[in-house]
């Protein structure tokens, strides 16, 4: 735990300032929202993106505004789900439960390219229970150990670069801050992975599956979404950034609070995230648990 900071209060204060309850739309089932578009709506703005730099065949543009938004607003997502760790050779165990907020920020570099930069602060709940965990007591080593946040923050230079011909996307830069995972930067010559964009069109619906790592000594490292997003808000060239929801599997080393560098295997993460409009979508406990421990200046995104 580290001591809050002025700036701390200032965003609970400021996250306080409206609350309203938050509904995660669960499996396919999709939210009727305001921005949802009608079937002609969608089939119109996809004619208009064609052979502009709006098309996702061609740009990272549809992309970037799923995850983020192309003029640098945040883009907060909210997720929780399960921690699977995998020993090999044997089925996977219930870790943890995981709740989290991500926040994006995209910037449009003077080439076209867009770089995502984001900060991440996950807290840890017990699997029978639901109740945040201080310690874990680990059913595949036996130890307890003390729990700490996962707190993951881009550095100064560093993100994933979407570039404006629609390649894949990659890691640049700095790790910045690691949080729990015991990730090390990667040699100056490392040829990093390129993500994948594949979507489907389902009626007035895309649904985008997409896929990012790193190449780094500590492995496994993948995280594999399927994101769903109206037609027309993906399409449309009018549109900054687009409303969305979805699933997400994450490979990860142990987490180093879980003191099992020399045990064999990984972790998967599986969950559900839902992209917000603003903080204040938080749900209130999960606020609370941040501000409670000194880590609310994290949601603020990156620092300059």
């Amino acid at each position: 735990m580290t001591d809050r900071c002025p700036a701390d209060t200032a965003l609970a204060r400021e996250i306080d300032a409206t609350r309203r309850g938050f509904v995660v739309t669960a499996g396919l089932a999709v939210a009727v929202l305001p921005w949802a578009a009608s079937r002609s709506t969608a089939a119109n703005a996809k004619a208009g993106a064609a052979g502009s730099g709006a098309d996702p065949r061609r740009s990272n543009t549809g992309l970037v505004k799923l995850l983020a938004a192309l003029d640098g607003a945040a883009a907060p997502w909210w997720f929780t789900g399960t921690l699977y760790g995998v020993p090999p050779g044997r089925s996977p165990v219930p870790m943890v439960v995981c709740e989290g907020c991500e926040v994006y920020f995209a910037r449009r570099l003077p080439n076209g390219d867009y770089l995502l930069r984001g900060n991440t602060l996950t807290f840890f709940r017990d699997v029978a229970t639901r109740r945040w965990l201080d310690v874990f007591d680990n059913p595949l080593t036996g130890r307890r150990s003390e729990v700490r946040a996962n707190v993951l923050e881009s550095g100064a230079d560093s993100g994933f670069l979407y570039p404006a011909d629609g390649s894949g996307s990659y890691f640049v830069g700095s790790m910045g801050k690691t949080g729990q995972l015991n990730f090390k930067p990667p040699p100056p010559d490392a040829n990093q992975p390129r993500g994948e964009l594949r979507w489907e069109e389902s009626g007035d619906q895309v649904f985008a599956t997409t896929s990012r790592s790193i190449a780094t000594p500590a492995q496994p490292w993948l995280e594999l979404s399927t994101n769903f997003v109206p037609a027309g808000a993906f399409f449309d060239p009018g549109v900054a950034a687009a409303p969305a929801h979805g699933t997400v599997s994450y490979l990860s080393p142990w987490l180093k609070w879980m003191a099992m560098d020399e045990v064999p295997g990984h972790l998967l993460w599986h969950c559900g995230a839902s992209k917000l409009k603003s903080l204040d979508d938080l749900p209130p406990e999960y606020r609370r648990r941040a501000e409670q421990a000194g880590l609310a200046q994290t949601l603020a995104g990156p620092r300059a």
